[in-house]
């Protein structure tokens, strides 16, 4: 193993875990999720499989990453951020379900001081004050 994982967090056995990264307590990474290099996964982070987490990324505290969501390179993540990959999300649908990609780019962060959730606009994560780059939206 060429990554650290801390003896409460889980780690499935076919995740894609990078050489270098640190993944800490009650952290859960599920079978099928992609993380990069050198990153740090804090204390209960979820990472779904079909999400991919960029090299010398930092998810803090408590963040979700969900089926969907792609986290480019040097990517910071604030505490209590949740990726949601739905953009009217409930929980008796009546309609097909529509998978919704979301994607971070190099260098991009989010502040997740509000513990709002993060969904995709017609092109990014412009949504509750998002940071991201670049994006008129989000200023």
């Amino acid at each position: 193993m060429s990554f650290f994982k801390h003896e409460r967090a889980l780690v499935h056995a076919s995740a894609q875990i990078g050489e270098g990264t640190r993944v800490w307590a009650n952290a859960n990474i599920l079978e099928g999720a992609i993380i990069g290099e050198h990153c740090n996964i804090c204390d209960g982070c979820y990472v779904e499989k079909g999400a991919v987490v960029g090299n010398h990324v930092t998810l803090k505290n408590g963040v979700a990453v969900f089926n969907g969501i792609t986290l480019e390179d040097d990517v910071f993540v604030g505490a209590g951020t949740a990726f949601i990959n739905d953009r009217n999300p409930r929980s008796n649908r009546s309609d097909a379900w529509v998978l919704e990609k979301t994607l971070v780019q190099k260098r991009g962060h989010h502040r997740g001081q509000c513990h709002r959730d993060v969904r995709c606009c017609d092109r990014y994560i412009c949504h509750h004050r998002c940071r991201c780059r670049g994006h008129q939206e989000c200023s």
